[in-house]
């Protein structure tokens, strides 16, 4: 684009941002935009940076979303803003912060703070075992294929012990 061009459009979108404004302030019960205006404008180097918004002028505020890949400076018109913005490798220097972080600590099993001591039930554990043994015998199955998924099992993968 050549200068004048650019002159051209830099001027019709002054004039109609006026226009808008004069527009929302003449029609009270006018929609406001949902989202403001801004203008982005890109540099390459921290000092780009400074020089940009030092020579822009008045009061900036960083705008710094972490989540981001761009880091930027901004200055507020109300709901419209302008960020002179970089990416964030290019301007940031990366580092690591240790954050303390809150965990839950659960016992990796509760069985030992069950009101029946572990004796109990070993008992009627191997109660059960001997009517499931029964049963499935009855049935003509394999007995032993089946007792892990018995209460058996399910004691010896709670507490770590074996059968007795």
């Amino acid at each position: 684009m050549d200068e004048n061009t650019s002159d051209q459009k830099r001027q019709k979108t002054i004039d109609g941002l006026r226009e808008f404004a004069d527009f929302l302030e003449a029609n009270p019960t006018a929609v406001l935009p949902s989202s403001g205006v801004t203008s982005y404008d890109c540099v390459g180097t921290p000092v780009e940076m400074v020089e940009r918004v030092t020579a822009l002028g008045g009061r900036w505020a960083k705008e710094d979303d972490w989540k981001s890949k761009y880091f930027g400076m901004e200055r507020r018109f109300g709901p419209a803003a302008y960020r002179v913005y970089a990416e964030r490798s290019k301007v940031c220097k990366k580092v690591t912060k240790m954050v303390p972080v809150e965990v839950w600590e659960c016992p990796d099993s509760l069985l030992s703070e069950v009101d029946h001591p572990a004796d109990l039930l070993a008992q009627e554990v191997e109660a059960s075992d001997v009517r499931i043994k029964g049963a499935v015998a009855a049935h003509g199955v394999m007995a032993d294929a089946l007792v892990p998924r018995t209460a058996a099992g399910m004691f010896e993968r709670a507490t770590g012990q074996g059968r007795r």
